[in-house]
């Protein structure tokens, strides 16, 4: 049986504002929100590419091997995109208490 979530109360009323990774408070019409959620939109479309992908991958012996770099090529902008998602809901790295250049923990920048 499906899982039906009809209300989502959070009781600090709505503001305009929504919170990032740890906490802090942005508001929603700010160009960070803007950017993860074209992210994500993207992230789905390219999601939708590998299935389609997939269901001709099933079919079509003659562009197997073609299909199969295509869909590494897609998996891996995917979980790049999801790692950039990630990235904007975080706080910045001068917030974080990293210096300029610093994801503000020990991972270097890519």
């Amino acid at each position: 049986m499906p899982i039906r979530i009809t209300r989502v109360y959070t009781r600090r009323g709505d503001r305009g504002e929504t919170d990032l990774v740890g906490g802090e408070r942005i508001r929603k019409d700010s160009p960070r929100i803007e950017a993860y959620g074209t992210v994500d939109e993207l992230n789905a479309a390219v999601g939708v590419a590998r299935a389609a992908n997939e269901a001709e991958l099933a079919t079509d012996d003659a562009h197997a091997a073609a299909r199969r770099e295509l869909d590494d090529i897609l998996r891996r902008l995917q979980n790049q995109l999801f790692d950039l998602g990630g990235e904007l809901g975080r706080p910045l790295p001068q917030e974080r208490g990293g210096g300029e250049g610093s994801r503000g923990d020990d991972r270097p920048l890519p």
